[in-house]
């Protein structure tokens, strides 16, 4: 089976892990495709040049030698800290409005978009209902960011997406904290004024470069 991208130098880190670090630098040295799949259906391309994407595997599993497992795995998921924005829509998806302004958005100042489902619903169910309430979350949550990626694909941007249960502020603080390289924040328009005035519609930004996260 040929490995894409992110998998294979995935797997190599887990080699250097393990001590296999001859058989992890032949994995870094194999021709592979330059894409990396998305978190639930489809692959968008990811529009960085060959040479750098090396490095970045090089840098991880150098750290992994050393015993930095963790550091190995952000370096390799971070995207070498380019600039991505972090999206998050409603329990219901993300609106049409949204996905739009988002893609666009990333696509003239040139970074990814993270896509994120936040929910604390199914926490305050009683325990024998969480269950069925968080596979069905899931679920949707997966339909819904395949249209994201689409729009994404379309405007030739890497897409992510991730899936989250519990207070909104806290989880997006923590994403953050896990990918350093988010610069802005988007957020769906506040509905009562979307529905009255839907051509007047704004879409909340928050930079957290000037936040103090």
């Amino acid at each position: 089976m040929k490995f894409n991208f992110f998998d294979k130098h995935m797997a190599a880190a887990t080699f250097a892990e393990a001590g296999e670090h001859e058989t992890s630098i032949q994995m870094l040295e194999a021709d592979d495709t330059l894409q990396k799949p998305l978190a639930n259906e489809g692959e968008v391309k990811i529009s960085k040049a060959p040479g750098k994407l090396f490095e970045t595997a090089a840098m991880a599993t150098t750290f992994a030698e050393a015993g930095e497992h963790a550091t190995a795995r952000q370096i390799l998921t971070s995207r070498d800290q380019d600039h991505a924005l972090l999206v998050f829509g409603s329990d219901n998806g993300f609106s049409k409005v949204l996905m739009d302004y988002s893609v666009k958005m990333a696509a003239r100042i040139k970074c990814s978009v993270i896509a994120a489902s936040i929910t604390d619903a199914p926490l305050r169910l009683p325990v024998h209902a969480r269950e069925a309430a968080t596979a069905e979350f899931i679920e949707k949550s997966n339909q819904y960011a395949k249209k994201f990626a689409d729009k994404a694909e379309e405007h030739g941007l890497y897409f992510s997406h991730i899936i989250e249960f519990g207070n909104h502020e806290k989880i997006i603080e923590q994403i953050h904290t896990e990918h350093p390289n988010i610069q802005y924040c988007l957020t769906e328009p506040d509905p009562e004024i979307a529905n009255e005035m839907p051509e007047n519609i704004s879409i909340p930004v928050f930079n957290f470069a000037t936040s103090g996260i």
